[in-house]
């Protein structure tokens, strides 16, 4: 997990140096969060999808466990 912040990071930071964006440091709450849910529901779709994750809806969330 923690390759996977640097190379948001990263990311981030490139992309605004890009742009002409400064300062082209990494905001928790816009930048890095968003970007780390993104790649973190990525993961849980090919999970679910490969059969290593099973979903379920609950009343007020989503559960996850491990696919049987």
């Amino acid at each position: 997990m923690e390759e996977i912040v640097i190379q948001v990071i990263d990311e981030v930071r490139q992309s605004k140096a890009e742009r002409g964006v400064v300062p082209t440091h990494v905001l928790y709450y816009k930048d890095l969060l968003p970007e780390v849910r993104a790649r973190v529901l990525v993961a849980i779709e090919n999970l679910v999808s490969s059969g290593k994750l099973t979903m379920v809806n609950t009343i007020n969330d989503t559960a996850y466990d491990l696919g049987d």
